[in-house]
This record gives structure tokens, sequence and C-alpha cells, in this order.
């Protein structure tokens, strides 16, 4: 129940807002040919959605589907102590339903899906939270899979016919992802290239996120695809000038498998997606 109570904790805190990021000059090559680096176009200003380092969804993703299905395998590294644990999400919107906060569109209603499980677990319907103020919206779906859940294993989502009709989707989960470089706690000096290594096979991208400790909010900057998983690249100090001047980053690496799906009598797209993430909390000098 801790572990239950921790995972609501992230999804209520990180589902604030992202900050719409500065304007930053991109510089497109890295150190040794291995990373794709784009500058992350903000999201719409009008909405908020969760912060990328808690589900792997960049802003813009994240407005294109109405429907979610996430299973996330998540490991916290800010250099004091690691967090790792797993969690299960269901989250369909009503776009037609949307929640207003001073005119601003902050959210949609959770439309109710009955019973929802994904392999063989049943999910906890709980009140989706939108905004700062938590507004309640509707319903979301929610599992601790801490114990349960395995890397490189199909899991089936499964949802009885209700309003939106019946759902059965398989998805396998990805190699957990480790990262030793940079780790937790790490000091980045911002005129020294940075060298990176991990332990994960799979597709690979890591996203850069300024993060507020006081709010406990990150807004996605940059958006690194690796070329080539030899599960080490360098990133050059080029990129890391480019960075606001800002104390704390974090830097989320992710594999993820993923499918995009249709539902008849569901009005919007649905990312069905299975995912390990590390987080490296460090500090940009």
């Amino acid at each position: 129940m801790k572990t239950m109570n921790f995972i609501v904790l992230i999804l209520g805190v990180l589902l604030a807002a992202c900050n719409k990021p500065a304007p930053v000059e991109l510089q497109q090559e890295d150190t040794d040919g291995l990373l794709e680096v784009s500058a992350i176009a903000p999201s719409d200003s009008n909405f908020a959605f969760a912060s990328v380092d808690s589900g792997a969804i960049l802003p813009a993703d994240r407005e294109r589907f109405a429907g979610l299905l996430q299973l996330v395998h998540l490991t916290f590294n800010t250099g004091q102590r690691i967090i790792d644990t797993a969690y299960a999400r269901a989250l369909f919107e009503n776009r037609d339903r949307p929640v207003r906060a001073l005119g601003r569109i902050i959210g949609y209603h959770g439309i109710n899906l009955g019973s929802v499980s994904v392999g063989g677990t049943p999910l906890i319907p709980i009140l989706h939270r939108v905004g700062r103020l938590n507004s309640t919206a509707g319903i979301e779906y929610i599992r601790d899979m801490t114990a349960l859940y395995q890397p490189r294993m199909a899991y089936t989502w499964a949802a009885t016919p209700d309003s939106i009709g019946p759902i059965s989707t398989t998805i396998e989960t990805p190699e957990n992802i480790v990262v030793h470089s940079p780790a937790g706690g790490t000091i980045i000096h911002r005129d020294r290239n940075l060298l990176l290594n991990w332990t994960g096979q799979g597709n690979l991208f890591f996203v850069i996120s300024a993060y507020d400790p006081l709010g406990n909010r990150s807004r996605p900057l940059f958006n690194v695809r690796v070329r080539r998983n030899i599960q080490r690249a360098v990133l050059s100090r080029k990129i890391l000038r480019l960075l606001p001047p800002q104390r704390i980053y974090v830097f989320t690496f992710v594999l993820a498998n993923m499918n995009e799906m249709e539902i008849a009598g569901f009005r919007g797209r649905v990312l069905v997606q299975a995912t390990s993430l590390y987080n490296s909390y460090v500090e940009l000098r």
C-alpha cells in the first residue's frame, strides 16, 4: 500500500503543466555521430499534461492521443537515493468534455471503462485529477505493478464492454534500463563533452529536461534519439552549452515498445506503451 500511495503521489504531482520552454538554438550534430538531437516543440499552452520523466510521453504525443494504456517500469536516481517502481495506468479522455480553469483548458474528463486489467491483474478506478488544484474530472485506472512487472514479457490489456466497447491488445515490455553515466547526483560541466553509458538493449531515446525542485516539475527541452544502441555515446559540450542557465536537470533514458490503435466507439487514437525509464537528476555548471 505504501508503494501504491507513492505512485499515486507521483502521478498527482507530475500531472501539472509543463512550462513552455524558452527558445533554444539547436546544434544538431553530436560528438560521435550516434545521437540525433532535436529541440522539443512546446506543447499547446492551453493544455496541462504529465512530465516526461513520469511516463515517457512527449507533450506533442500527449495532445495527439486521447487514450492511454501505459505499463511503466520507473527508476528515479537523485544521487541520495534510488527509487524503483512500476505501475499500470489506463486513461481514456472525452475530448468533448474539457476541464477549464481561468478560461484555460487544463484537461478532459476521464471515461468510465468498467473493469480494466493488464496481464490478468485488475486496475483500480480512481478519480481523474487535472491541473495544479487537482480538479476531479471522471475516472482513470491505476495499479501498483512493482511486484508483478517483468521485463521482456507479454502483457494483455483487457476491458469489459462499456461506454466505448471492449478492449483487448497485447504488448511486450522492453528490457530494464540502468544508466551508469550520468549517474544521479553527478555534477556536469557545460564546457566538457559528456560520456553516456547504460545497460539495456532496444530502441532507445532520452530526454533532457530542466527540473524545478521546489515545484517538483520538469520541462522537456531536448529529445535525443540513439541511432545505434551500443550502450554508450558522447553528448557534445556544444549541446550542453545550449541549455538554459538552470542548475538542476533530469536525463530521462527510455526503452519503449509502443502501438497505436483505434477502438470502435471511442473518438480518438489510443497509445499502447510498455516502457522502462531511468531518471538521473544532475547538477549542471
